[in-house]
């Protein structure tokens, strides 16, 4: 699936940039990288995927491999919400 992730993401892909981003981030110790997953999660958001702006949202609102932004945070999960 790795693979399959990669390809869509280097294609542009935001979907499979986020679902990359979910890989690296619920990877068991040690291989988890959360700093790889909140770029991959930075990327997808950027291309409008929900689950890379929610998942980024998450990690913002705790500070988690990124700069803790509640602000931006909250306004990730509304902005999402807010599309539907």
């Amino acid at each position: 699936a790795r693979a399959l992730f990669e390809n869509g993401c280097d294609l542009g892909a935001a979907a499979g940039c986020a679902q990359l981003g979910k890989l690296f981030s619920e990877m068991p110790e040690p291989q988890r990288d959360l700093a790889t997953a909140a770029q991959l999660f930075i990327k997808a958001c950027e291309g409008e995927d929900d689950l890379g702006c929610v998942s980024l949202g998450s990690l913002l609102a705790t500070g988690t491999a990124v700069s803790k932004d509640v602000a931006r945070a909250a306004e990730l999960f509304t902005s999402r919400c807010d599309d539907d």
